[in-house]
């Protein structure tokens, strides 16, 4: 999704573009779609974005609960249950996570949203209408 001006909140708010989201939010989650909605996101599948460009960095402090993932330029830190389950999304510094998160949208076909603004969409699948409301 290239930066594109979306408002999922009421039409008075102010609408932020997704490189204003992503400078202003560090920590995310995702929103299941479809009908019936998409499966919770498996920390074990997260090696499926492989197929996008997206890797699992390996370092001392990666589990089997908290991976990195790298474009091979920006990274994200992704948080797991006790169930194995994806739980949250974490951008650390001046990364710019827009294609990582594109990824993980698209393969696992669900909306990532502003942990601390949760009205604001960041991304979604390609081929949902950006107006959706969440």
């Amino acid at each position: 999704m290239k930066n594109q001006s979306i408002n999922t909140s009421s039409d008075q708010d102010r609408v932020l573009t997704t490189k204003e989201i992503l400078k202003t939010s560090t920590e995310f989650r995702t929103l299941p779609l479809g009908s019936p909605p998409s499966p919770p996101i498996r920390m074990a599948d997260l090696g499926r974005l492989e197929r996008s460009g997206v890797q699992e960095h390996q370092n001392q402090a990666v589990t089997a609960n908290k991976k990195c993932l790298t474009d091979g330029k920006n990274c994200l830190w992704v948080y797991g249950d006790d169930n194995g389950l994806v739980a949250g999304i974490t951008k650390h510094g001046t990364n710019d996570p827009e294609n990582i998160l594109n990824a993980i949208a698209d393969e696992f076909y669900v909306a990532i949203v502003s942990k601390h603004e949760p009205r604001r969409l960041v991304t979604q699948p390609k081929g949902i209408f950006v107006g959706t409301r969440v």
